[in-house]
């Protein structure tokens, strides 16, 4: 019986995606949109015990975050913990001290690049480990030390973000060392997307170390204020402190921190690691944060907007992860690790083994688990097509009659990706090839015309 009704789902879901493309879709009326939405949801609830999620998502790929369409993500919802997965091990030393899960290499995977500290040398190597497998599967080889470039460190290095600080098209990494007098280390990438090469590390360039907030063990960077450049936040003992980018994109330039910034309110203890990304896929950056000390990972929703965020208060290990309950953690990095169109999440530890009389890190991977239901999304009528996207998406601005138009393309921690001035009144074939498969926000400002959409990038 199952099979029949998967196959009706099949069909539906094709012709609704020729539906869409051609613009019919937007022409019905309310009344037949929901009749069809509704035989849509009764089909998917029947196949959930019978299909995999990842069936599920395939089936309905082409609907998924669609202008007009899309699925509902709110309160995520993650499995059960994998414990070294994807061809890693247990480490020594503690070679998850820091780690980001990022496309370095520009090859259109994800790999990992992460900072090392040897507490028996007292010294940080960075280690860049590539993927080796594929975007739905991916491999990680075996540890490259100080790859790129990169040396090693005379001090406790917490590589914290991995992000195009000066807007040049390659990914920089931005770090802190714990303790003064440098609290922030900064390795530009002077190469290029897809053969990086850093330069010599420039101690605190940006005068973090003014705020006399020493010893910072996590910082996170992102367009937090949405205002089209990267600004930072620290996570120390004493809580968080925020800088706002007053510079440019190009040329950052950051003003005195902020304590206790947007209502963020730490709990007492020891942070490290920490993410800023759109955890609710509501269109705004939240935060989560490892209590090193607690054994958990505390998560601050944005309940604010993307212009001016505000967060509520902590909640301790959410969505699934308390199998994280007394693990000393170390990092976590979030990304889209099996390219199913949802963001998982990888954490370190840092432990003494009394087997080994050493210090080990393992890695705990949560795959997002969320079922999408089916509903109407209207994404503020941005109409964005083909969903999924390969090449191109095509942006109808039809509706607006501004002159013109700033668009860009952020990511899940809103870093920009592109962006573009457009003329209202009209279709635009927008490239994004070069973008990795993932999930982006698209937004265009005008006089007239202010909207957010979603993409979806295979």
């Amino acid at each position: 019986m199952y099979k029949k009704q998967k196959s009706q789902l099949n069909n539906l879901s094709r012709s609704l995606q020729k539906l869409y493309n051609s613009g019919q879709w937007h022409a019905m009326d309310e009344l037949a949109r929901k009749a069809v939405l509704n035989k849509l949801n009764r089909l998917w609830e029947k196949l959930q015990p019978y299909l995999t999620r990842r069936e599920l998502r395939k089936i309905l790929a082409s609907l998924a975050f669609l202008t007009g369409f899309g699925g509902a993500l709110h309160a995520q919802q993650f499995g059960n913990v994998q414990v070294n997965p994807f061809g890693l091990s247990k480490a020594q030393p503690n070679t998850g001290n820091s780690i980001r899960i990022v496309d370095l290499d520009g090859d259109g995977d994800l790999d990992m690049v992460g900072a090392n500290y040897d507490y028996y040398t007292s010294t940080t190597s960075f280690f860049y480990r590539e993927n080796t497998g594929t975007k739905e599967n991916p491999q990680f080889g075996n540890p490259q030390n100080n790859p790129f470039g990169l040396s090693t460190y005379a001090s406790l290095i917490h590589m914290s973000a991995v992000i195009d600080m000066d807007n040049d098209g390659d990914l920089d990494i931005v770090a802190t060392s714990y303790g003064s007098p440098d609290p922030m280390v900064y390795f530009e990438n002077n190469g290029t997307k897809n053969s990086p090469s850093f330069k010599t590390p420039v101690l605190d360039p940006f005068n973090f170390s003014s705020s006399d907030n020493f010893g910072l063990p996590t910082v996170v960077a992102g367009d937090i204020d949405n205002d089209g450049d990267p600004d930072v936040m620290f996570f120390s003992y004493d809580g968080a402190s925020f800088f706002e980018n007053t510079g440019s994109p190009a040329s950052p330039s950051f003003a005195l921190p902020v304590a206790s910034a947007f209502n963020i309110s730490m709990p007492n203890g020891t942070f490290f690691g920490a993410e800023l990304f759109d955890l609710d896929n509501d269109g705004d950056l939240d935060l989560l944060v490892n209590q090193n000390d607690a054994g958990r990972a505390v998560y601050f929703e944005n309940t604010g907007t993307p212009v001016a965020p505000d967060y509520a208060a902590g909640q301790n290990n959410p969505f699934g992860l308390s199998a994280l309950n007394g693990k000393s953690l170390m990092a976590v990095s979030a990304a889209d690790l099996d390219n199913d169109g949802d963001t998982d999440l990888l954490f370190t530890d840092f432990m003494y083994s009394y087997s080994t009389y050493g210090y080990e890190s393992n890695f705990y991977y949560f795959e997002n688990t969320e079922v999408l239901n089916v509903r109407e999304v209207r994404n503020n009528n941005l109409n964005i097509y083909p969903q999924p996207c390969t090449e191109y998406f095509m942006l109808d601005l039809s509706e607006s009659n501004d002159k013109s138009m700033a668009m860009k393309i952020t990511g899940l921690r809103g870093e920009s990706y592109l962006t573009a001035e457009l003329k209202g009144n009209q279709t635009h074939k927008i490239p994004v090839a070069d973008l990795v498969p993932g999930v982006y926000f698209v937004q265009v400002n005008g006089v007239n015309y202010k909207y957010n959409g979603k993409l979806i990038k295979n």
